[in-house]
Formats: structure tokens, C-alpha cells, sequence
């Protein structure tokens, strides 16, 4: 049985400004990028300049696929899994840290066991109207790109598995 809220002090709902934490201003934010999909912590070195990555808080865009490879369902994400480089346009991101935002987003969508970050959605990037539209009805969504690099491999639940020859 709960007891009423008698005495208790009424606290005020929070508001977008409370959620919004200050960007680095080392970061570029507005640049396309190269993603890198590798386990990381924090201030470990860039795997293109060596320079010292910085985390982020941010909201991605991210698609998910099943076992065959087809699209499920793409969701907006908002964590602090992207390391980003101030020197050149390096973004890594941990597949494990990804991980627990998917399995939270399982118990009431379609999400695939597979998954790719398309990039980085630029809050500041929609207009007074669009900010109080539901983000299904918009036409369209800022979008500030990721290029997977071409010399790494897929995460690991991504990776085709090996058929056994007969």
C-alpha cells in the first residue's frame, strides 16, 4: 500500500536545457566522419593520428538488421559511446557499449542482432516547428554522417559465419 504524497516537497519536471551537456569545443561536430567499430576506453589514442580521443554525449542514428542481413528498424540513440578525435575526422565507437540501448529497445521493437551507426543527429539542427513535431511525422532528419572504415572488419554481430565444407 502506498502512502499519499503529504508533506512531500512538489519538485519541477525537467526541462531540455537540464538534459543538454556542454560539447567540447576541441570537436567539430558538423564534419562527416570515419567510424571505427573497436573496443576502447577512455583517452586511448586515435587509430589514424594517435592523437588522445575525446568522449562525447550525443544522439545517433542507428539501423539494425537480422541474421540475413535485412534492415529491421532504425532508432535514435542518445549516449556517450562515441570517442571523438579533435584532430582529424575519427569518430570510435564500442559495439559493446551500443549493445545495452539495443536490448532495452528489443523488448518493444523490431531490433535486429546486427546494427550500424549512419551518424551523429545534430539537435540544434531542427527548426522551432520541428521541435515540437513527433519524429516520425518529419520529412526529414538532420544527419551528420559516419563512413565506416574500409580497413577494419565488421563488429563481431555483424560478421558472416564461416560454412563448414562437407
Amino acid at each position: 500500500m502506498k502512502l499519499p504524497w503529504f508533506g512531500r516537497k512538489k519538485q519541477q519536471p525537467l526541462t531540455v536545457e537540464d538534459h543538454k551537456r556542454p560539447l567540447s569545443p576541441d570537436i567539430d561536430h558538423t564534419i562527416d566522419r570515419r567510424l571505427y567499430y573497436r573496443p576502447i576506453e577512455p583517452g586511448a589514442a586515435c587509430p589514424r593520428c594517435h592523437k588522445t580521443l575525446i568522449q562525447e554525449s550525443a544522439t545517433y542514428a542507428v539501423v539494425t538488421f537480422d541474421n540475413h542481413g535485412q534492415e529491421t528498424d532504425r532508432l535514435m540513440v542518445g549516449s556517450d559511446f562515441g570517442h571523438y578525435c579533435p584532430n582529424c575526422p575519427t569518430v570510435v565507437i564500442n559495439p559493446a557499449d551500443v549493445e545495452p540501448y539495443l536490448a532495452a529497445a528489443r523488448t518493444q521493437y523490431e531490433v535486429g542482432q546486427g546494427f550500424a551507426i549512419l551518424g551523429r543527429i545534430p539537435l540544434d539542427g531542427f527548426t522551432a516547428e520541428e521541435q515540437n513535431t513527433p519524429i516520425g511525422e518529419l520529412e526529414s532528419i538532420p544527419l551528420v554522417p559516419f563512413h565506416r572504415s574500409s580497413t577494419q572488419s565488421k563488429p563481431k554481430n555483424q560478421r558472416r559465419k564461416k560454412r563448414k565444407k562437407k
